[in-house]
């Protein structure tokens, strides 16, 4: 039976995998060249993937996620890796809040993405998420934010490294039943907004920093340097 598979195909993609392999659950297509919205079509039609791996398939479009979307992978499709794929605007992204058993997403990019608030307030709608990144897309800001920590109440990882985001954002994660570990590398937040989050979030695990960050906390004492160390305050 066959399960899982890692493709490193040259010339073409076998479109046909889909219909001989009934039971395939876990699908890499990462850094395929070939991978198009013809192939995502196909995929599509699978009622059992639960896996895929999509990262640096540089020939997708919004047309391709619009293939998982509305197809039969919609229902089984638990998580979904997109980084590192150009060509994807906030049109696809919305097509994403189709999938309602989806449990991790993945969108990490570049610093020209075209996805902003529009796609991350679509992808907010997806309550089923427990991992997030949305790391380098520099579009998206505190409306996103606000908007996950409102809609997502089973997130429990969220990358937001280099996002456009505030400490006003962060803070919205205050009272949050699920979070347990948020990356906020190289974004514009103080020691009083981790301050507020780790006080106020009893969930959080860790809180994942760039080094510079992390030397803002140095200088704390007394009970607030406790709650961060309790809280695993790491620099990555």
């Amino acid at each position: 039976m066959l399960n899982n598979v890692r493709l490193h195909i040259i010339h073409s993609v076998p479109i046909s995998l889909i219909s001989l392999a009934p039971n395939l659950r876990h699908l890499d297509l990462g850094s395929c060249r070939v991978v198009t919205d013809e192939t995502l079509e196909a995929i599509g039609s699978s009622s059992s993937i639960s896996y895929l791996n999509l990262a640096g398939c540089f020939k997708i479009t919004d047309l391709g996620l619009g293939f998982l979307a509305n197809g039969s992978v919609s229902k089984s499709l638990k998580t979904l890796i997109l980084d590192w794929i150009k060509g994807l605007t906030d049109v696809g992204v919305s097509h994403l809040q189709k999938m309602h058993c989806l449990e991790h997403l993945s969108l990490a990019n570049r610093s020209v993405s075209e996805i902003t608030d529009i796609g991350g307030a679509a992808i907010s709608t997806i309550a089923t998420l427990k991992r997030l990144s949305l790391q380098l897309l520099h579009k998206i800001s505190d409306l996103t934010i606000r908007a996950l920590a409102r809609n997502c109440p089973n997130l429990e990882f969220l990358d937001l490294s280099k996002c456009g985001i505030t400490g006003t954002g962060v803070r919205a994660f205050s009272g949050h039943p699920s979070l347990r570990t948020i990356v906020l590398r190289f974004c514009e937040v103080d020691v009083s907004d981790l301050d507020h989050l780790v006080l106020r979030c009893p969930s959080l695990k860790s809180i994942l920093l760039d080094n510079k960050k992390l030397e803002l906390m140095l200088p704390l004492r007394g009970r607030r340097l406790e709650v961060f160390e309790r809280n695993m305050m790491l620099p990555i």
